[in-house]
């Protein structure tokens, strides 16, 4: 009987839908949850503690344009404003886990630069604040451009790292939730005192020779010492049907079936242009277990 490694493909695992809002829906574990406001209010909860704390407890640090009361009231707004960064970085590494999911390197990148433009326009708004809790009237431009530069060389630093903090606490968190087949879904060879990491999306087909097993990949083809029945279980999470004993085949790149002159069985063609093996036993499940691969 045909076997397919668990059904349930990475295409199949992406069908979920964004809305104009930005929210995950339907049943993807990756949904930002009700209690996590919880974990957004921590970082900007203690940062007000302690700043409310010093603006009660030494009188020359209050604003002079407004009562301590309005003061206090004003940071607690700004503060409140922060809450909002975990959810945007959640729904970036989660866009971006939809969209590349292999790509660590590109997820990264997105995060930083969004969270440099939050920082830059987080600080923005401090100066604002600041500017009309202690100047004068009559400031302008010039005077924010210049406070602008006071603010970020004297908190940008400091924010960073609480943004830091709290998008690695986010990432590790989404990647820990993720179903196990999103997060296996790149195979590992040691071979010529390398250790090669490609995508499952990389491997067309897996032939069992003896001890050993033929991994053929867009980079040749490569030698491990595993039985079938050891690939098959490390592979769960992709494309991969079982076509033969001695064959497992990513479905994603079958161009097409044919019978064999003999009579014998069949060969899958493969987008790499070479021919595997698919016994007549395994034909018409196989050919069910194909129509399931995205």
């Amino acid at each position: 009987m045909t076997k397919k490694v668990d059904q349930p493909t990475l295409a199949a695992n992406r069908q979920t839908e964004i809305k104009s809002g930005g929210q995950v829906t339907g049943s993807d574990i990756r949904t930002w949850q009700p209690y996590y406001w919880a974990f957004a209010g921590v970082i900007p909860f203690i940062f007000y503690a302690f700043d409310a704390a010093m603006r009660a407890s030494y009188p020359e640090t209050q604003a002079p344009n407004v009562s301590l009361t309005a003061q206090l009231l004003i940071m607690f707004g700004f503060y409140a404003i922060w809450m909002a960064v975990p959810r945007l970085v959640w729904e970036i590494t989660t866009r971006s886990i939809l969209q590349d999911a292999d790509d660590l390197e590109k997820l990264l990148a997105r995060v930083a630069v969004a969270g440099g433009l939050l920082c830059a326009g987080h600080l923005l708004i401090l100066t604002i604040i600041l500017r009309y809790l202690y100047s004068s009237p009559g400031w302008g431009v010039r005077e924010l451009i210049y406070s602008y530069g006071e603010v970020c060389l004297g908190n940008a630093a400091i924010w960073l790292m609480a943004y830091a903090v709290a998008a690695a606490i986010i990432i590790f968190r989404i990647f820990s939730i993720l179903p196990k087949d999103e997060q296996q879904r790149r195979y590992e060879v040691r071979q010529n005192g390398k250790i090669w990491s490609f995508p499952f999306d990389e491997i067309f087909w897996i032939k069992a020779a003896g001890n050993y097993a033929e991994l053929h990949t867009v980079r040749g083809v490569m030698l491990v010492r595993k039985s079938l029945t050891q690939i098959v279980a490390e592979v769960a999470g992709g494309s991969f049907i079982q076509s033969h004993r001695s064959a497992l085949i990513n479905g994603a790149h079958v161009v097409a079936i044919k019978r064999q002159s003999d009579g014998s069985g069949y060969l899958v063609e493969l987008s790499n242009d070479e021919f595997a093996p698919l016994s007549r036993r395994n034909h018409s499940d196989f050919r069910e277990a194909l129509r399931s691969v995205q």
